[in-house]
């Protein structure tokens, strides 16, 4: 299970403030904040089993670049 958190640099909520979903693969987070109607500065996908951060991105015109990528555990 991983979690999803998104956020901007000007006015990051913070922890949970952050937190955009629950999702079974590092794909489907990453297909759901793609499709997400408003664009953050910064996403993080943590898998809550491993309690690490496995995928950090940063966003660049509009379009997530990979910081930090872990595939998922086949």
């Amino acid at each position: 299970m991983y979690f999803l958190f998104a956020y901007d640099h000007y006015y990051p909520a913070g922890g949970f403030g952050d937190y955009m979903g629950r999702f079974s693969s590092i794909q489907t987070a990453l297909d759901y904040l793609n499709d997400m109607k408003v664009i953050h500065n910064q996403a993080h996908i943590v898998d809550v089993f491993q309690q690490e951060i496995v995928a950090n991105f940063t966003n660049h015109d509009n379009t997530y670049e990979a910081v930090d990528w872990k595939q998922d555990p086949v």
